[in-house]
C-alpha cells in the first residue's frame, strides 16, 4: 500500500528549516501532553528540538520526494481532485502571514482547502507572530457560511507562540459557531 502524499504549501518562515520544524512540530502533536511528550521534545529543555525535526523531515523529503511521497502545491490553487484526503492540516500560514495575503486570498485559500478535504480541515494559528488575532476572521467566517462551509474556533491544548492558542476547524455544512474557551 501505498503512503499519502504530503504537501507542502510555502509559509512565511524564514527558513526551510523553520517551515520544517513547524510541521513536524504540528505532526507529532506538539508539546501539548507533557507527561508523553512527543518525538522531539526536550524534557530537560522544555521545548521541541525543532532542529532535530528538521533534520528529520529534511532526510524523509530527500529519500521520498523521487517516489512522489511528496507534492508541490501553492494555494489558493491545489494540484489535487476533490475530497482527496481525509484531514487536511494547515500550519503557520494563512493567519500568521496576513499582511502577505489579502481578504480575498485567505477566502480562495479556505474553500481551496475544504475542497480537496473529505473531512474537514484545521487551520493553526488565528493569530499573526505577533499574537494579534487574525483582523478578517469574522468576516471571513461569515463569507464562508454563506458559501455553505461550517466554521468553527477550537481551543488547543498547545500554544508554539502568544496567543496561538485556538484552530479553525472548517467542514461542509453548517455549523453552530461555538468558541470553546482555552
Amino acid at each position: 500500500e501505498s503512503e499519502p502524499a504530503r504537501v507542502r504549501c510555502e509559509g512565511s518562515h524564514s527558513t526551510e528549516a523553520e517551515r520544517c520544524c513547524s510541521d513536524a512540530a504540528h505532526e507529532n502533536g506538539g508539546p501539548s501532553n507533557h507527561k508523553t511528550p512527543p518525538a522531539g521534545w526536550d524534557k530537560t529543555a522544555g521545548h521541541l528540538d525543532r532542529s532535530g525535526a528538521a533534520q528529520r523531515f529534511l532526510t524523509d523529503y530527500d529519500t521520498h520526494v523521487v517516489h512522489h511521497r511528496y507534492v508541490g502545491g501553492s494555494l489558493p490553487r491545489l494540484p489535487f481532485f476533490d475530497g482527496t484526503f481525509d484531514l487536511v492540516l494547515c500550519a503557520h500560514l494563512l493567519f500568521t502571514s496576513a499582511q502577505r495575503f489579502d481578504f480575498d486570498w485567505h477566502l480562495a485559500a479556505c474553500r481551496e482547502l475544504v475542497r480537496v478535504s473529505a473531512g474537514e480541515v484545521r487551520l493553526h494559528p488565528l493569530v499573526g507572530p505577533d499574537g494579534k488575532p487574525y483582523a478578517g476572521l469574522t468576516r471571513l467566517r461569515r463569507e464562508l457560511r454563506a458559501g455553505g462551509i461550517a466554521s468553527d474556533v477550537v481551543a488547543v491544548d498547545y500554544e508554539f507562540f502568544a496567543g496561538a492558542d485556538a484552530m479553525l476547524v472548517l467542514k461542509r455544512g453548517s455549523s453552530n459557531g461555538t468558541h470553546l474557551s482555552s
